[in-house]
């Protein structure tokens, strides 16, 4: 193998070749990683080339990104590993420049391998007739013996070529099956059920008598909190970290004292490469709260961190999915996940991808509680696939209602199934069922930072707003990239103090929230900071948004909105922001 680095045209060919194989071809996440990394260390920004940078400009996520929370980098590096070393031992096999991706590393080497010569017919050795005197004597049996010699050694050229073709397909065959089964794997791995996390007792680092309460019940309350999420299964470690092989993840931690503050320090470790996937330190006050409360305390921020949608347990998962290929028989489980996903961003081919999702599963499956839960509120939002797309919207409410009764009916204790109902009570301005019903779920699945943020925002709009901060800031520090749609709440109570400032922030933070909540915000930013351009552009969504437009714009949200204060700062800031009162109060 040659050390010369080959020419950028040749670099950008072969980058050119892998682009274009399609098990590469097929994943737009992967193409533009290995795109940006290799035009990036041509131009010679070797230096730039860092998870951090990766994650930002290829997976988009945000300035803030936290890459100990979100490994996203990681799991993808280690995919298109696979496939390139897939790639040059088949389809690329005869290329002499190659890109590399070295383990540890996001930095391609190019490198010029020295080419594999295999015999071909035009390269037949020749032949050459005996030298001698009874060669010369016998030229007649000579040529002949020559001719036969060259028929023998064609023949031979042609078996070995033939051999050595069928070597080499055999070995692309067997590569590509080895990786398409590897891919498929890893996905059932990953798809088909909860990734599981070993919960170790935290070790403490001063051995008082007062200390141990600092540690009582904290790794079994995890084990609970985690377990109710449906989302993570957890198991109980001990104090022996010497069998990590039966979890995928492992949660260690210590806990140390110093005067009336205890400080503690968790870690997540990946034991299929024995890296750290996330860390996190608490600090919190132990003066006078007793042992249970502590605990208590500490083990909901630390799973709410983790079994989190966009937490870092679940990061492989995102990271497959975000591929749109999949490769492994849908389970409730991943149903569950993508559902998760579309209700992040209520986008519509989320709520399509989630509807085939459920669409696929087996009939006794479809008929639990879960599944019907997920599909009300799928088929009151007109998803597609769902068959009540184009359905009048009282039809789409009166089979939702239906199948939110049998699934609260047939499972009570299913926390997925009280938020569902919940929503769904939003939807309807029933804010007294929906009170009950996130309550409920909360008390089955206290660690569950969506159903956090989404009880925040309830709070917040009967004007409990001191509960509904505490609840999301609970569900805002647990997620490294939270929706839009979370910001309702901090929004809501800035508005009801009318702090235009903070309403202005919150505004630009809500921009792909849903289609009556974005709007409403810029035009209440507008008129509080006195900003036209922000009026001009919101105003037109806001008169435009069709709920606002049937039922009129204050008594569309009276039926979202309980709190009497807040109603009437957004009354009278939209009819200075220049909203006429009849669409204010009535249809238009």
């Amino acid at each position: 193998m040659a050390s010369d680095r080959p020419a950028e045209k040749d670099v950008l060919a072969a980058l050119q070749n892998l682009l274009s194989w399609p098990e590469i071809a097929r994943s737009t996440q992967l193409s533009r990683f290995l795109d940006y990394v290799v035009r990036a260390t041509l131009r010679g920004e070797e230096g730039s080339i860092k998870a951090y940078s990766i994650a930002v400009d290829v997976f988009d996520r945000p300035a803030h990104f936290d890459p100990q929370a979100d490994p996203i980098v990681r799991v993808q590096a280690r995919r298109l590993r696979a496939l390139i070393a897939q790639y040059y031992a088949s389809a690329g096999q005869g290329e002499s420049v190659r890109i590399e991706l070295p383990t540890g590393r996001y930095v391609p080497e190019f490198v010029v391998v020295d080419p594999v010569t295999v015999l071909s017919p035009s390269a037949t050795p020749r032949v050459y007739p005996e030298v001698g005197v009874d060669a010369v004597q016998s030229a007649p049996q000579s040529s002949a013996r020559s001719a036969l010699v060259s028929r023998q050694h064609l023949l031979r050229s042609w078996s070995v070529l033939a051999l050595a073709t069928l070597m080499f397909a055999a070995v692309a065959i067997t590569f590509a099956i080895r990786g398409m089964e590897e891919e498929r794997t890893e996905q059932a791995r990953y798809l088909t059920q909860p990734l599981s996390v070993k919960v170790m007792e935290f070790q403490r680092l001063s051995q008082t008598g007062d200390d141990v309460s600092l540690t009582a019940g904290l790794a079994i309350d995890l084990v609970s909190k985690l377990n109710s999420s449906g989302l993570v299964m957890a198991k109980y470690g001990g104090t022996s970290l010497t069998q990590l092989v039966d979890a995928d993840f492992v949660l260690s931690g210590t806990v140390r004292r110093d005067g009336d503050e205890a400080q503690y320090s968790a870690i997540l470790t990946d034991t299929a490469t024995g890296q750290v996937s996330w860390s996190k330190v608490i600090t919190t006050n132990v003066d006078g709260r007793g042992s249970q409360g502590l605990t208590d305390a500490v083990s909901l921020r630390l799973a709410t961190a983790l079994s989190n949608i966009n937490g870092p347990v679940l990061a492989p998962v995102r990271a497959i999915l975000a591929d749109q290929e999949i490769n492994v028989v849908p389970s409730l489980y991943l149903c569950r996940v993508i559902y998760s996903g579309y209700r992040a961003d209520l986008s519509p081919d989320a709520a399509a991808r989630s509807n085939r999702c459920y669409a696929q599963l087996s009939p006794d499956v479809r008929a639990t509680g879960e599944v019907q839960a997920a599909q009300a509120l799928l088929i009151m939002g007109g998803a597609a696939g769902s068959g009540y797309e184009n359905v009048d919207m009282g039809v789409r409410t009166a089979m939702a209602e239906e199948l939110l009764r049998v699934a609260v009916s047939s499972e009570p204790l299913n926390a997925f199934v009280w938020t569902q109902f919940a929503r769904f009570s939003r939807e309807r301005g029933d804010f007294e069922s929906e009170e009950m019903a996130y309550g409920t779920a909360q008390k089955l699945d206290p660690a569950n930072s969506e159903l956090l943020a989404a009880y925040s925002q309830s709070l917040a709009i009967a004007g409990r707003r001191r509960e509904a901060m505490e609840l999301f800031d609970i569900a805002l520090e647990s997620s490294s990239n939270p929706p839009g749609w979370y910001y309702i709440t901090p929004a809501m109570v800035a508005l009801a103090e009318e702090d235009w400032e903070a309403v202005g922030r919150y505004a630009v933070l809500l921009q792909n929230a849903d289609n009556m909540t974005a709007p409403l915000f810029g035009v209440l930013a507008g008129y509080g900071l006195n900003d036209s351009n922000q009026l001009n552009r919101s105003l037109p969504r806001l008169l435009d948004t069709r709920s606002f437009r049937e039922n009129g714009i204050m008594p569309q949200l009276a039926r979202r909105i309980t709190d009497a204060q807040l109603l009437n700062v957004i009354r009278k800031s939209l009819s200075a922001a220049g909203v006429p009162n009849d669409r204010l109060d009535g249809p238009y």
